[in-house]
């Protein structure tokens, strides 16, 4: 016997594969709506169906508020980057607080494990890696630019 599906849980389906559409891990979309990864598998691989307690939840949260834009360095000026994860957020922050170091105390040894590293970003939905600037050249160059603003923005609530 087939159970009927509600026009809610049919709209957090399609939530759930755009997100995984978009890149997002699994692991990252079962955060945010509080639910296990392989939960979360199995809903966009239609093992499973989404029950309505997690349909409710999902249409409560903002999925917008998943998307975070931050700036990254790159040899030819800064631009705005989405991390795959919060992982990489977090690597980005750090990268940051290196420069600002760096930068106040013009000692650029801080910036030293971040050569040849990179950072995982989600661009149309693929995930690329883009490699830290750790030249004390172009950070100098692109402070001057006024381009090295640690800036995060948050879409959504």
């Amino acid at each position: 016997m087939m159970v009927p599906v509600t026009p809610i849980q049919q709209q957090a389906l399609k939530q759930v594969k755009a997100l995984k559409a978009e890149g997002f891990s699994r692991m990252e979309i079962a955060r945010r709506f509080g639910a296990k990864h392989g939960t979360v598998y199995n809903w966009y691989s239609g093992r499973t169906g989404i029950s309505k307690k997690y349909a409710e939840k999902i249409m409560s949260v903002e999925v917008q508020s998943m998307k975070h834009e931050m700036l990254l360095p790159r040899d030819y000026g800064a631009e705005w980057i989405q991390p795959a994860n919060r992982h990489q957020r977090s690597k980005l922050g750090s990268y940051w607080n290196a420069v600002k170091k760096a930068r106040s105390d013009d000692d650029w040894t801080a910036l030293k494990k971040y050569e040849g590293k990179y950072i995982l970003v989600v661009d149309k939905g693929k995930r690329q890696k883009m490699y830290f600037v750790t030249d004390p050249k172009d950070i100098k160059r692109l402070d001057d630019e006024a381009q090295l603003e640690p800036i995060e923005i948050t879409f959504g609530s």
